[in-house]
């Protein structure tokens, strides 16, 4: 014998596995990191259910929703449990909401024949 201490092969593998794990890891998380760069998510806002039916809350909801609804549907989206009563006065204060944000031109206000109610759709 020489003296010297060997080191197994199965463990110089065993490293050199890990090495190769950690910059394929390093790459992929540079990777990701040029794809937000380049392509950042959109942001986003919770809406908290059962909230109080405000103008801002409704402005965040229409921004964040972008297709066209009606009044009764968003009433059931933010408020799934409202009994039929305050259902129908909600229903009354978000088509006021409605209105006054399409006055401010936040929101259009679109009719289609033979539905009943309105549709509105965010556009600012």
């Amino acid at each position: 014998m020489d003296g010297k201490n060997t080191i197994p092969e199965s463990v110089l593998k065993s490293i050199d596995e890990q090495i190769a794990y950690h910059e394929q890891k390093i790459k992929d998380l540079k990777f990701t990191l040029k794809m937000l760069k380049d392509n950042p998510p959109p942001k986003s806002e919770l809406i908290p259910i059962n909230a109080p039916l405000t103008r801002d809350l409704i402005r965040s909801f229409m921004r964040s929703y972008k297709k066209e609804i009606k009044t009764v549907d968003v009433i059931k989206m933010l408020y799934p449990n409202a009994k039929n009563e305050a259902k129908s006065k909600m229903i009354k204060t978000l088509s006021v909401i409605f209105n006054i944000l399409e006055k401010e031109g936040e929101i259009t206000i679109e009719k289609e024949k033979g539905v009943k109610g309105n549709y509105y759709k965010w556009v600012k």
